[in-house]
């Protein structure tokens, strides 16, 4: 009964890219005659951001996560930054692997230790849950529009509050930190399709 939807994302950025004339003139269709508002593009942490930026849509989602410094250190962020477009942000907890115990991992994920370790130093550091500073991170991101934050029932909703009334911005000696830390971080690490399905 909505006379108009707010934002239509895309969500398979590679359909996009087969046809990317055909899927923007139909969106900006939908767009122009007022059924949305906004239109925009989801896509992964491998795609090409600079392709985004160019793309001519209003907003995008992207996985981010204080583990993940390519498409910053890339400057595809970046672009999509100075391009205007609204950046919504996705998977700040890597599929979980924050609340994980670097001391408690099953032999299949041990991998993932040393990065877990280091994680938690930083929150005893900064005085923050492994949440609040997943959170902080993201937030802390030039750019950044607003999070996509999962939520099955209301108490959900209002932990999720919660955690963003705790989170503040990060200074950016401490961004700097973070990036010292974790900017090697191991591509198993960052790809959750590669850890055991048991944990996944």
């Amino acid at each position: 009964g909505m006379p108009q939807l707010d934002l239509l994302m895309l969500h398979h950025f590679d359909e996009y890219l087969r046809q990317p004339d055909e899927v923007l003139a139909a969106m900006q269709e939908l767009k122009d005659n007022g059924d949305v508002r906004f239109i925009g593009l989801s896509a992964y942490s491998f795609h090409d951001y600079g392709e985004i930026a160019a793309s001519g849509f209003d907003a995008t989602q992207i996985p981010v996560n204080l583990f993940d410094w390519r498409q910053i250190d890339n400057g595809g962020f970046d672009q999509l930054r100075k391009s205007g477009m609204m950046i919504f942000v996705r998977s700040v907890y890597l599929q979980g692997l924050i609340f994980m115990d670097a001391e408690k991992l099953e032999p299949a994920m041990q991998f993932a230790k040393p990065t877990l370790q280091k994680f938690r130093a930083l929150c005893e550091t900064y005085r923050l849950s492994p949440a609040a500073l997943a959170l902080s991170y993201a937030l802390s991101l030039p750019g950044v529009t607003s999070l996509v934050l999962g939520s099955e029932n209301p108490e959900q909703v209002r932990q999720n509050v919660q955690l963003l009334e705790s989170a503040h911005m990060l200074t950016a000696a401490q961004m700097s930190e973070i990036r010292e830390q974790f900017h090697d971080t191991p591509a198993n690490v960052l790809d959750p399709s590669a850890w055991p399905k048991a944990t996944s």
